[in-house]
Order: C-alpha cells, then structure tokens, then sequence
C-alpha cells in the first residue's frame, strides 16, 4: 500500500516490480514499445507473475516482439469496407448514415484513407459540417498536398530506421511500389542498399507488405508520405532532390538543365507531349554525377551525356539505332532496351567493366550483335524476340 515510490535507477524499478508483482494474477499493458530493453525491463522473466496473468504489448516493430519470445503476436490489419465507412460517417456526419449528396465523395475518401483509422478520423473530422463544394476542393489539394497531421503520426516509424532501410522505404514510394519483389531486390542490390534484410525489416516495422504473388506493397498513405518526405528536400527546386518520378518537375529540369549532384534517381514516363520533350537539354545529365537509376518509358529524347555512375539504365522504347559512342558508364551493371530501335548497341569495343546484365526483348531492329570483348563479367543476355536477318 506504499504511495509515492521512488526508483533509483533502472534496476532498482526492475527490483521493485519482480517484488510487488511476484505470483500475483495481474493484466500488464505496454503500449508502444520500440526497445527489446524495455519489454526485458517491464516484464521480465515469463514466471514472474501468477497463473492466469495476461501481458498485452503493442509495437511498431515485430521483431522486438519475436526478440523477446512473445507467443502469440497478431498484426493489426485495416479498417474493412463496413467499418471504415461507420467511422467516417460518425466523425464526417455525427450520424449512422450518409446523405445522398456526400455518398459519392465519401467513397472517394474511403479509398484514400485505405483502411486507415487514423486518416478516417482526422479527415472526417475536418469535413464536419462543410458543403459538397468544400469536399471536393479537399479531395483535389489532398492529391497534392496530403494531410501534415496524418502524414507526421506515419513519419515516426520512417524517423526511427538507418540510412539504409530510409533509401530502401523512399525508394520503393517513388518508384517500385506495386512490382515484383524479385526485380526490386536485384534493383535495390545493384544499388548497394542490403535489400535482403531491409525488406525484412521494413516488413517487420509494417512499412509494407510482400503480397501473396510476390508483389511489394506500401499503403498509399506510405507512398504519400515518402514522397512528400522528398520533395520537402528541396519544395521550389526539383533539380536538387535526391528522386525524380514527377514528369512536370522531371520536364523543369531537364529542360532548363537545374539537376545537381543531389539527384540519386529518375523515372520517367512520357507523356507523348514531343513539344516538351524536344525542349529538353541534350546535356541536362551532366550536373547529375551522382545519378545512379534511370528509368525511362517511351520519349524521343537522347541525351549526349550520361553520369558514369549510373549502375542501372532501363529504357523502354529507345529510339535510336545504337547507344551514343558518349556513353561510357563505367559503374554500369544492368542495361535494358525493350522495344528499342536499336540495330547495333555499339560499334567496336566498349569497356564495360561492371556490366552483368543486357536485355534487348523486343527490339525488333537488332541485326547484330556487339563485341562482348570489353564486358569481362557479363552474366546473362536476353534477346527475345528480335528480328533475323
């Protein structure tokens, strides 16, 4: 019946709780627990207390609960389509029901929530009492700017991760979500990024999930989140953010030759606007030395230069006949040219040290092939479905 007990240090409280608690039948509670040391601190041994006791631990982290030897750990899943639509009515009407006017929209906001108690409520909470005009308005800036109260409770796991496993997450939001684990970990490989275990780890921490078909999968709330951690690198020039993937910001740069050494990736998709396109700096990668993936579907576009670093050079639809004799990208390890144009990929020999993987599906201009010579360690070749001549 002791008040007011005073705890040394950290060993002392362990002491303390073995002592008062030892075979009593108590239900224990700890909530966000992200330290293996605090679960060892707070509930000790398994035989410290009584028959019929029950330790319930929340954590952003499985392994610290597989670390300590939990038996049975359940993972929290989203909110299902019934109950995602209950609490948003309850916050976003005061009442069980929709109305009809606001039907539609809430469906629209259900699906940007994805499940996420937390997004239902903040959102729903701030469409109180506001018209069908001011819904819609809401639903046009959140594509643009997600939600700062939403996205700072997300951002505490993302804070808590290395280096690694923070480019592996950011990585993954701009450019491989919803692909096949196995491209994205010989991707994330080649860049040096230990994907093996940070995959598992970000999995573990419930950054993403590894679906039944093998797909890698972030919440879309995650993606809005990494993205938005991005572009707060640098808000009003693009040229100096670590990723590109945004066509606008990518055609500011390109265009105006604004990239840095900052730029890690880019992944481009054309829009088919060949204005734009053909307004591009041949020169705009030169600033980039330490660009390292490049991704690019479609465009007519072929720079004169490209970084030396880059390891990876994935290009659907190039449209020349051959790689410019500019190119010497020396870290090069993984060139693909699917539907490419391409007729010969380089004439004489070109020292690619590094390089371990060509892929040519689909080029259907291709009548020959290059002197392997130079390209020592070269490991696979795919030439599917090109033309003979």
């Amino acid at each position: 019946m002791e008040k007011n007990l005073k705890i040394e240090e950290e060993y002392d409280g362990v002491l303390k709780i073995k002592n008062r608690l030892c075979r009593k039948r108590v239900i224990l509670v700890l909530d966000d627990v992200d330290k293996l040391k605090q679960l060892e601190m707070l509930s000790g041994e398994h035989d410290w207390f009584g028959p019929g006791s029950r330790i319930i631990i929340t954590a952003r982290d499985k392994q610290v609960l597989v670390a300590h030897g939990v038996y049975n750990i359940y993972e929290v899943k989203g909110l299902n389509e019934e109950n995602a639509l209950q609490l948003f009515r309850l916050k976003a009407f005061r009442k069980k029901h929709v109305l009809d006017d606001y039907i539609e929209l809430s469906n629209h906001f259900l699906k940007y929530a994805s499940g996420l108690p937390l997004a239902l409520e903040v959102l729903g909470s701030f469409l109180f009492g506001k018209s069908t005009v001011e819904w819609k308005n809401e639903l046009e800036r959140l594509q643009e700017y997600p939600d700062p109260s939403i996205l700072q409770v997300l951002e505490i796991s993302f804070n808590e991760l290395q280096i690694p496993q923070k480019e592996i997450f950011l990585h993954i939001a701009c450019f491989f979500n919803n692909q096949k684990k196995d491209d994205v970990l010989e991707i994330l490989h080649i860049l040096g990024l230990y994907p093996f275990i940070g995959l598992k780890e970000l999995t573990d921490k419930s950054l993403l999930k590894i679906m039944d078909n093998g797909v890698v999968w972030m919440h879309d709330l995650l993606e809005k989140m990494g993205r938005n951690i991005v572009c707060r690198e640098w808000p009003d020039d693009p040229g100096k953010r670590s990723r590109l993937w945004d066509y606008e910001d990518i055609n500011k740069v390109l265009k105006k030759n604004k990239g840095t050494e900052a730029v890690k990736a880019i992944d481009i998709v054309s829009t088919c606007n060949e204005q734009q396109v053909g307004s591009w700096n041949p020169k705009a990668f030169l600033k980039m030395k330490k660009l390292k993936f490049l991704r690019i579907y479609g465009t007519r576009y072929v720079p004169t230069h490209l970084p030396n670093d880059l390891k990876i050079l994935d290009w659907i639809s190039y449209p020349s006949k051959s790689l410019p004799s500019s190119f010497q990208l020396d870290e090069l390890v993984q060139l693909r040219l699917q539907q490419s144009k391409i007729q010969r990929l380089w004439k004489g020999i070109k020292n690619f040290d590094k390089l371990k993987f060509i892929d040519l599906t689909d080029s259907l201009d291709l009548f020959i092939t290059p002197d392997f010579t130079g390209v020592p360690n070269l490991e696979k070749l795919v030439l599917e479905r090109f033309a003979s001549w």
